[in-house]
């Protein structure tokens, strides 16, 4: 492919769009002073920039394209924050400093890159030393701001939607999507058809080189002037596909949930050694609008490599707003702690967010918190969930206490049925993990590896008691060996794993926080006086010393509140309902912990700002298509909103 021109217009509207929004005002007179001072260079997918221990006598504005850092210190080079997209500056440490690169580049796709010489900003010095400091005002503030590790995945712009079974619509679904993409952004639905005509369709012949090296001079000048940019290929693996997939950030597989799941011709382009360095994938299984709720998932996902999978239903207006977020980086992510009975206080959560009007594309959780999340992983309305949870619970599931407690205090047989009967209740069915419709995952603990394990397939069922298994109190469950249980031992509040999935706006539900009403006693009470004040009825007893489960329950979970102020503080929205004297076996107090939930949630989400409360509507990113703006014709349609 020959090196790309972006046209003088779509660079300076670049550069001055990225100075405006760190300098103010002097960004675009410092943009026009400092373009005639930039050489432009275009590098393929695969090509390295630079290697660690170069000499770092350039600085580089990414225009279009996408990097990856393969070579820092301490760094996953598949973690999403060791990308350099679109609109960020590389290497300023080293230019400030003149040390040599500490990283090597490599690009994931074909980039464009500006490049500031050190022997230009020289020049500029002497002839110009108001914009010689602006710049280095600019990249010392840049050097100081510079993410940590982890930090975040942030946007791709350019998708890829590729057909891998009979029946998939995939233009239809990508003027779906990109009417959800619209809102605030200018996004381009680019087909061959549309853009080259029929040339070669009906014999399979590919374009010719002169026709691709137009498009690639064309693709490089659009994506500086648009946030998303959607390939639509076809099915089968010629040089169009493979094209769409090498310019892109994201190739999002598509296939009907009722085909078999064999791997597609198509599918190998994505491996070949021209593509560049291995773009992410998604797999979205597209449903029946009547479909309740999808099954044997795993089918698609052996020996297929992909990042993440989605449930999507065309029809259903809710599933193409999640998959838009999801996409686009602005997803939201509900993450639900641990906490026993007092668990019930998430579905108030969940109500009070429902009435608001919040989207929630995905859910993780711990010990009670993923029980009372795959509720909302199943896309039930919040009353139903409600009603459901309250059925099967109402028995209390930690009652077949062990006459003789060699392994545990509580036998767990309760508990096997209540989560069993939950799932079958609530889907039809014993399902896995992956068939939810919104992403959930689970943490529980491996008590042979003495770690946290973080679970995402598998028997839904299984996992979910396994994660409410609280040692010594329930008994710990066999899986291929090794004995797992109640992931609030090591990470009762998992916000750690959702930011690393990359959401855009993170809500969180903590439950521990109050955990013990003030003792009015100071000595341990006797066996006696303990078990006649418990003959009491509840609002007479005079004791306020917790039983021996209730201790059990709290001193398994001490290492993981010791890290719960770190965990909230990674929420965007955290809320912590008032449950001061609810203890975390008081199954028979549903609907009163319920209902503290809701009022808690509705009270702070009546004071968020506007800005938050957009985002957690998903209206800050995604929205329906304006009036007026339907499919339009072909490649060509913007969908801009003012």
């Amino acid at each position: 492919m020959m090196p790309a021109d972006t046209g003088q217009g779509s660079r300076l509207e670049l550069l001055t769009e990225f100075l405006r929004r760190r300098m103010g005002e002097a960004g675009e007179s410092s943009a026009t002073a400092l373009l005639p001072w930039l050489d432009w260079r275009h590098i393929a997918g695969g090509e390295m920039l630079f290697r660690a221990g170069d000499a770092a006598d350039e600085l580089y504005l990414v225009a279009s394209g996408r990097l990856r850092v393969v070579g820092r210190p301490g760094f996953d080079a598949g973690a999403a924050d060791a990308e350099v997209r679109r609109g960020q500056i590389i290497g300023e440490a080293e230019f400030l400093t003149g040390e040599p690169r500490a990283e090597t580049l490599v690009g994931m796709r074909d980039s464009v890159l500006a490049i500031l010489t050190r022997g230009a900003y020289e020049e500029i010095a002497r002839r110009d030393p108001p914009l010689a400091l602006r710049l280095v005002r600019l990249l010392a503030d840049r050097f100081r701001r510079r993410p940590p590790a982890g930090s975040g995945a942030g946007r791709p712009t350019n998708l890829c939607l590729v057909p891998i079974t009979e029946g998939v619509d995939v233009l239809e679904l990508a003027y779906a999507l990109a009417r959800r993409l619209s809102f605030g952004n200018r996004v381009l639905v680019i087909c061959r058809e549309a853009m080259f005509g029929r040339s070669g369709a009906a014999t399979g012949d590919d374009l010719s080189a002169e026709q691709y090296r137009q498009f690639a001079e064309w693709l490089d000048e659009v994506e500086c002037s648009h946030e998303f940019l959607i390939f639509v290929t076809e099915a089968r693996p010629g040089e169009w596909t493979r094209r769409c997939i090498r310019d892109s950030d994201e190739v999002v597989l598509l296939a009907r949930a009722d085909a078999a799941p064999t791997a597609h011709p198509v599918e190998g382009c994505l491996d070949d050694a021209d593509i560049g360095v291995a773009v992410r994938r998604t797999l979205v299984l597209l449903h029946d609008e009547h479909v309740r709720m999808p099954t044997a998932t795993h089918r698609w996902l052996t020996g297929r490599s992909v990042a993440a999978h989605l449930h999507v239903r065309p029809a259903v207006d809710r599933d193409i707003g999640r998959l838009a977020r999801i996409l686009s980086g602005t997803s939201v992510g509900l993450v639900l702690s641990g906490g026993g009975a007092r668990g019930f206080a998430h579905l108030g959560v969940l109500k009070a967010l429902e009435e608001f009007g919040a989207q929630i594309d995905s859910i993780g959780g711990a010990s009670i918190g993923a029980v009372m999340g795959a509720y909302s992983a199943f896309d039930l309305p919040a009353e139903v969930a409600i009603e459901l949870a309250r059925r099967a619970f109402a028995a209390g599931p930690t009652r077949d206490v062990n006459w003789l407690p060699l392994i545990s205090v509580i036998g767990g047989r309760r508990l096997k049925t209540v989560i069993d009967d939950a799932v079958v209740a609530a889907t039809g069915c014993l399902i896995n993990v992956e068939d939810t419709w919104k992403s959930l995952y689970c943490v529980v603990a491996n008590y042979t590896r003495a770690a946290e394990v973080v679970v995402s397939r598998g028997d839904l069922a299984k996992w979910l008691r396994t994660s409410v298994s609280i040692p010594g109190v329930l008994p710990a469950v066999p899986h291929h060996g090794e004995l797992m249980g109640d992931g609030g031992t090591f990470n009762n509040f998992p916000t750690d794993v959702m930011r690393r999935q990359g959401v855009g706006y993170l809500v969180g539900s903590d439950l521990l926080q109050g955990r013990y009403a003030p003792l009015d006693n100071d000595e341990v009470p006797s066996t006696w006086q303990a078990l006649l004040d418990r003959l009491r009825p509840r609002h007479r007893r005079r004791l306020r010393f917790p039983s021996l489960t209730s201790t059990l329950v709290s001193t398994t979970m001490l290492v993981s509140q010791s890290r719960q102020r770190e965990a909230r503080q990674r929420a965007d929205l955290c809320f912590a309902p008032p449950l001061e004297g609810i203890g975390m076996l008081d199954w028979s107090r549903f609907d009163a912990i319920v209902e503290l939930g809701y009022r808690h949630a509705n009270g702070l989400l009546a004071g968020l700002s506007e800005s938050q409360a957009a985002r957690l509507r998903g209206t800050a990113a995604t929205t329906a298509a304006p009036p007026g703006l339907e499919h339009g014709t072909g490649w060509q349609q913007d969908f801009i909103v003012p």
